[in-house]
């Protein structure tokens, strides 16, 4: 018996990875800035699985995700039925299947205000949810505190609840929103007091993996993770040799896994395994 097929848009997601991929039309002008302030809303708790699959048959829940100046709004889709869900969707390309509401009228979630229309993208997108699966990403938008011209201007510092909005379809579509937090920026005079420090930083734009190679030092045994702030990476190399641990070195038990990226996370350069947020 094949499984129901349920009517239009839901879910967006997988065109907020690439939102600009096959986009080849001239781009339209740039969106006009708006100014966005908090919006002073508190976000309603959790629903309960129970209390959902009551009158639901598909929730989106927003997380949250991110700790420097560029947060991830990452859209989940779980099935509450007993049965796969098919579900058939309108292709925004290059905007995500998802859209938002939260930060105010005509924010660019995606940042497509100058991207062309995509070329040989099929009007309907296709998505099927396994019965009480666990949650499948569906939709995903960078979102830059102080704003990314030319789609978007800086959001004021504040608390506010971001949603996703509930695609037209046959199905039962319930969501769940959550709380984007912007912190006010730093006085430049304090920048200027804690950027002395070689480690910390503003965002993941500052920080910079460096491992120097010297054979009178012991080297990086569990693979390279050390991460520095860039305007440092040339001072802490030039100085290395009167810094690294030499021989006899130091007996380490760790794997070896090298970092793959350097990350700004709670204002620490550090060294991250993934690319993630």
């Amino acid at each position: 018996m094949s499984a129901p097929r349920l009517g239009l848009p839901l879910l967006t997601a997988l065109a907020g990875f690439a939102t600009s991929i096959g986009c080849q039309q001239d781009p339209p002008p740039a969106a006009p800035p708006h100014h966005t302030e908090p919006s002073g809303d508190v976000a309603a708790p959790p629903e309960s699985p129970a209390s959902a699959a009551e009158r639901c048959d598909v929730m989106l829940r927003l997380e949250v995700q991110g700790e420097d100046r560029v947060r991830a709004l990452r859209v989940y889709a779980e099935n509450l039925r007993g049965e796969r869900l098919e579900l058939e969707l309108p292709e925004r390309c290059p905007a995500g299947l998802v859209d938002f509401e939260g930060l105010g009228a005509g924010y660019d979630y995606y940042g497509t205000c100058n991207a062309g229309a995509c070329a040989d993208s099929p009007p309907i997108r296709r998505i099927t949810l396994e019965p009480q699966a666990r949650r499948q990403l569906i939709a995903a938008a960078h979102i830059h505190l102080d704003g990314r011209a030319p789609c978007t201007t800086a959001l004021a510092p504040g608390s506010y609840t971001v949603r996703p909005l509930p695609p037209e379809t046959s199905a039962s579509v319930c969501v769940e929103g959550a709380v984007l937090d912007v912190p006010a920026p730093l006085p430049p005079e304090e920048v200027a007091v804690l950027s002395k420090d070689p480690y910390w930083c503003e965002t993941s734009a500052d920080c910079v993996l460096s491992c120097p190679v010297s054979s009178k030092c012991c080297g990086w045994p569990c693979g390279c993770r050390h991460a520095i702030n860039v305007r440092h990476k040339e001072a802490y190399e030039a100085n290395y040799l009167d810094t690294c641990d030499t021989f006899p070195c130091p007996a380490v038990a760790c794997a070896y896994e090298p970092a793959v990226a350097a990350v700004c996370r709670n204002h620490r350069c550090v060294g991250s395994s993934t690319l993630a947020f």
